[in-house]
């Protein structure tokens, strides 16, 4: 099942519960085809795979459909005609005919949803292309902007060209990773140093003092206040 579904990145993943009994991981593994499935040892970790994610009847095996943004979208029984009826295990707002439907329908859904992500090999965005235009310019920055400030979400292969230091998040880092990269390469450089970092209280105002022994582009903080902040740059 994973050789057919392979091409569109879909990975399967089987705990065992008794290795040894008579056979090892190891065994179970070469006695497949190479790498599919992956097997992994139940008694490895603590919790184990089963009791993540079992279905509403704790069944011996159990099944658990996991999608792209690493949510789990359905625990069905059996694969090729689900009876699970729990809401626990699945519904058809979390996929399409759900009740008697077949894994391998299930299987497409998420597939579809992931789209250019999960085709031959993921997707073939340049980095910084947010608007997958092939052109690096000021709608890409703007777009970045609103992405860091949670005014867009970005998805797909927008979000993995969002990314620039392929850390996982979309932060000031990434935009002056953009910026660099719009203006050219030359204005990249690798730089260490040390800043003090002071804050004190005014009234109403937070005043933050930054002395650094280097030049640096930019800073990203996280505030959170239930009313609208003002921020104004001083000495800069």
């Amino acid at each position: 099942m994973e050789e057919e579904w392979s091409q569109y990145g879909v990975k399967f993943i089987a705990s065992l519960t008794d290795p040894g009994q008579p056979y090892s991981c190891s065994q179970w593994q070469n006695g497949a085809t190479e790498g599919m499935p992956m097997i992994i040892n139940e008694n490895q970790s603590n919790p184990g795979f089963f009791s993540l994610f079992h279905d509403s009847w704790n069944a011996f095996p159990t099944f658990a459909l996991i999608d792209h943004t690493m949510t789990v979208r359905a625990k069905p029984w059996t694969l090729e005609n689900n009876s699970n009826t729990s809401s626990c295990d699945g519904n058809n707002g979390t996929v399409s005919g759900w009740s008697g439907g077949d894994s391998e329908d299930f299987l497409q859904q998420l597939v579809d949803e992931c789209g250019d992500l999960c085709i031959n090999g993921g997707c073939t965005t340049a980095a910084g292309d947010l608007n997958e235009d092939d052109i690096l310019n000021i709608q890409d920055l703007i777009t970045m902007v609103n992405q860091i400030l949670g005014i867009t979400s970005l998805e797909g292969c927008s979000l993995e060209a969002a990314d620039m230091n392929l850390d996982g998040i979309i932060n000031i880092q990434d935009l002056i990773s953009l910026v660099n990269a719009i203006l050219g390469s030359g204005r990249t450089a690798q730089l260490q140093g040390s800043a003090d970092i002071k804050y004190t209280a005014s009234g109403d105002d937070l005043i933050i003092r930054i002395k650094s022994d280097v030049d640096f582009a930019g800073v990203q903080l996280s505030l959170i206040n239930e009313s609208e902040l003002n921020i104004e740059l001083k000495d800069n």
